[in-house]
């Protein structure tokens, strides 16, 4: 089992080719696996390496299945709203200067760097180019994760701040360096200085993006967040993730008040 996770955490890391293989939006240059458009099947190269190899691992079942805690958890074919499933795109933030200094934000916030910037512009593009539209936008509202909503949907769209949304409160801990912690998980190491638990923070993330996804007409929908917060939401619909990096996207199906990866 150490063996599979270790091969899950290289895996889960490439979903964030957008962070790496980008230059500016306007070079458009950008690794994709197929297609004749630079950037037509980034989105498919940043999710199926990831699920690929957790289904090789025992982690993912092959069908389209939801695994998370709701019960009568079935395959994604419809729900109340009409037979429609629901779409969820969660995008981490893009790169900011504390990230870059190996520093832990959690509640404190940073202003995105050049290429924090450069991560959210290829992220629209890619979803521009798969003609990918949202009508709702999500973001926590620490500035790092609302400049990144707002440069992805720029202004077709008004973004809602949902402080559920925001990264795990690590009290104390918060602009120390992050090379200083223990390794993960850390579960409650963080409430001895005034912060959370990873039970709260995951409790938190799930309640208020099942909240988002049960409103009317919310069927394709932008949320941003922030690394362990995406990472707590991964392994409670999947059983398994490591953190992403900076820029990355995840796509949810949501159905029947549960969620599966796509």
């Amino acid at each position: 089992m150490a063996g599979n996770l270790t091969r899950a955490r290289i895996a889960v890391q490439r979903i964030a080719h957008i962070a790496r293989a980008s230059r500016t939006a306007g070079e458009q240059r950008h690794l994709a696996v197929r297609g004749d458009h630079p950037l037509g099947n980034l989105l498919d190269h940043l999710v199926y390496p990831f699920k690929k190899a957790l289904r090789r691992h025992r982690m993912l079942p092959s069908t389209r299945k939801s695994i998370n805690h709701h019960k009568g958890a079935r395959l994604l074919r419809g729900d109340a709203r009409g037979g429609r499933v629901a779409d969820l795109y969660l995008v981490r933030h893009g790169q900011t200067e504390l990230n870059v200094k190996n520093i832990l934000q959690g509640w404190h916030d940073s202003p995105l760097t050049a290429r924090g910037r450069e991560q959210a512009l290829a992220t629209r593009a890619a979803f521009e180019a798969r003609c990918v539209t949202f009508d709702h936008a999500y973001s926590s509202p620490l500035g790092r994760a609302r400049h990144t909503a707002e440069l992805i949907v720029g202004e077709d769209l008004p973004i809602e701040p949902v402080d559920d949304l925001r990264e795990w409160h690590l009290g104390s801990l918060e602009g120390t360096s992050n090379r200083e912690m223990p390794a993960q998980p850390w579960g409650d190491y963080p409430v001895v200085f005034g912060g959370e638990s990873e039970s709260e923070l995951r409790a938190r993330m799930v309640a208020a993006l099942s909240r988002i996804m049960a409103r009317p007409q919310h069927d394709r929908v932008l949320a941003v967040s922030h690394g362990s917060a995406y990472q707590e939401f991964l392994e409670y619909v999947v059983g398994a993730g490591e953190q992403p990096d900076n820029g990355a996207v995840l796509h949810f199906g949501y159905c029947d008040r549960a969620f599966s990866l796509f």
